[in-house]
């Protein structure tokens, strides 16, 4: 059996990359589109991350399509509770942007 160092093994990985070669949800992201920044699945609660600079409203709907919460997301970084375990879905009301969100007990 071979002992090995697991930190310089993950560091021999890693310093092939450059930070300013890594790219972020933001750059990647279309024009007033809202993107996931995690995590999903979650535990009850998603971040949703917006590049629009006008506030956006949107729906949240259950697996049935049934209204569970409503609100708006503003430009950045969103903290999103879902009020239930299983799927549900965040529609964007001025683009009709739908995202699937997974919510599961316990799960970070």
């Amino acid at each position: 059996c071979m002992d090995f160092s697991a930190s310089a093994e993950i560091w021999k990985f890693f310093r092939k990359y450059k930070l300013s070669q890594l790219v972020s949800v933001a750059e990647n992201a279309k024009p007033n589109e809202i993107s996931v920044f995690g995590p999903n699945p979650s535990s009850g609660v998603v971040q949703l991350y917006s590049n629009s600079s006008e506030q956006q409203g949107y729906s949240l709907l259950g697996a049935d399509g049934k209204l569970l919460n409503s609100g708006f997301i503003q430009f950045g970084l969103n903290s999103i509770e879902l009020p239930h375990n299983g799927l549900s879905y965040i529609r964007i009301h001025k683009t009709g942007q739908v995202i699937k969100l997974i919510s599961l007990p316990g799960h970070n």
